[in-house]
């Protein structure tokens, strides 16, 4: 983003010490930031599925197969 008509406060000795800007453009930046800050942290926050494997539960793929192919089972039992 170019500022259209930035204003700087300076020192004696010529070293900027602030900016003044319109209004309208101070928002805008504030806008860009969340874009860019929300995007960060979005992009930040995804997890490879294997840093993920076991975190949601302490049985092991064999015990959750088996325990899903117990309830299989049950259920077929339960139709015939």
């Amino acid at each position: 983003m170019r500022l259209s008509n930035p204003q700087y406060i300076t020192d004696s000795t010529g070293k900027k010490l602030s900016v003044v800007l319109p209004f309208k453009e101070y928002e805008k930046i504030l806008e860009e930031l969340e874009v860019k800050s929300s995007t960060a942290s979005h992009t930040k926050s995804k997890s490879k599925a294997s840093e993920l494997r076991g975190k949601n539960s302490p049985m092991t793929n064999e015990q959750i197969d088996r325990q899903f192919n117990d309830m299989r089972n049950e259920w077929q039992k339960d139709l015939l």
